[in-house]
């Protein structure tokens, strides 16, 4: 997390643990049967 802050970087994460991942990041989407059904 340290070097995403410090050189502006994006990173993909995939999970299904939602908890996880509402923790650390600042953008989601969510996708099913590969459409986004929510952004945000």
């Amino acid at each position: 997390m340290e070097a995403v802050a410090e050189h502006a970087t994006s990173v993909v994460l995939s999970s299904h643990l939602v908890a996880d991942l509402e923790r650390v990041c600042d953008y989601l989407i969510v996708l099913v049967a590969s459409q986004v059904r929510i952004a945000g």
